[in-house]
């Protein structure tokens, strides 16, 4: 039974893969503060959200829900993190990086699946 999962964290990865018949599928790797012995892996199917996520940089905090995915993976082998994979349905970027300069006509819109403006 699927489960809403709401995440606020630091951007530790993201990347972009293509899988057959599924096309660009991108993963954001998410840790949060209080629990950083898990590790959220929001992927998004949407090829718009490719383009947004090019522009986010790691150490950003961010907010995301999403639902847990029926193939969520748990303790894979040769990592001490355990690995929670959620289909990600929104992204908002809270705060970038303290060394990161940008002007508020720079802000990145949120980005919510379904939006119009995708």
């Amino acid at each position: 039974m699927p489960s809403k999962i709401f995440t606020v964290g630091q951007i530790v990865d993201i990347a972009t893969v293509h899988v057959p018949h599924q096309g660009k599928i991108t993963f954001v790797d998410i840790v949060e503060d209080e629990n950083k012995h898990v590790l959220y892996r929001y992927r998004y199917q949407a090829a718009k959200f490719h383009k947004y996520a090019q522009h986010i940089e790691r150490g950003t905090l961010v907010v995301v829900e999403g639902t847990v995915a029926q193939d969520m993976l748990l303790k894979p082998p040769a990592t001490q993190r355990s690995i929670i994979l959620v289909d990600g349905e929104s992204f908002r970027v809270l705060q970038r990086r303290a060394t990161q300069e940008i002007s508020l006509d720079e802000t990145l819109p949120a980005w919510t699946i379904g939006d119009d403006s995708e």
